[in-house]
């Protein structure tokens, strides 16, 4: 059959529409889940960043910073007369970026000793500080990260002395540092691994070597 027009008929155009919206249906997740991807790794270098000034901050002045407990952005000093519960970074003490990708704050916990010059050079001196019940001053802030299968993820000579994280783009905690949260246990315990259905917060932490290391490297330490 010869056509005398140029156009298209009306069910071929609606035969372009589905195909063109199909196209569009599938494009859209992956798109999505790229922006996530994206999110995600921006704020794993925020928080490596963030490790970093926190490490800088320590040489300077021998100390880490304490919580941000009012929401002001600024450290709430001193911290080692009561028992410290995670608080907010002190973003503007720090001078960093006060959100993550998602918008949500950070969190942030330290043990004590480390708050203070003079207790953190007795507890960086000594040979472990073993802190689960031998060398350090507030036996109670040990800090303790496990997996999503609960395994440890750090030893007891060299234990975190200050974790940040990111609550993810739920913005609220999961897993185990959710149950902190909620219950403010002895012991903190924190999560920190990939993202599943019921977990996908960002957590870091620094530790003891990384804080000598840098200490011996400006020469406050022998």
């Amino acid at each position: 059959m010869i056509r005398l027009d140029k156009g298209f008929t009306l069910t071929e155009l609606a035969v372009v529409l589905v195909i063109v919206s199909l196209l569009m249906g599938g494009l859209l997740i992956p798109l999505g889940a790229q922006q996530e991807i994206e999110k995600r790794r921006a704020t794993e270098q925020q928080l490596n960043n963030i490790r970093e000034t926190l490490i800088a901050f320590g040489t300077v002045n021998l100390r880490l910073p304490c919580p941000d407990t009012n929401n002001d952005g600024l450290e709430d000093v001193p911290c080692t007369g009561n028992a410290v519960q995670d608080g907010g970074l002190p973003w503007k003490t720090m001078a960093i970026a006060e959100l993550d990708a998602w918008g949500g704050n950070w969190r942030y916990r330290i043990e004590r000793g480390y708050a203070n010059a003079i207790t953190l050079k007795s507890l960086i001196l000594q040979n472990g500080d073993d802190c689960f019940g031998l060398d350090s001053a507030f036996p109670g802030d040990c800090l303790d990260i496990r997996n999503n299968a609960g395994t440890r993820l750090n030893s007891d000579s060299e234990h975190p002395i200050a974790i940040i994280y990111s609550t993810g783009p739920n913005r609220q905690a999961d897993g185990h540092n959710a149950s902190y949260e909620a219950a403010r246990a002895t012991e903190p315990i924190y999560q920190s691994d990939v993202p599943s259905t019921s977990f996908d917060d960002l957590l870091i932490w620094v530790n003891r070597s990384s804080l000598i290391t840098t200490l011996i490297a400006r020469g406050q330490l022998p």
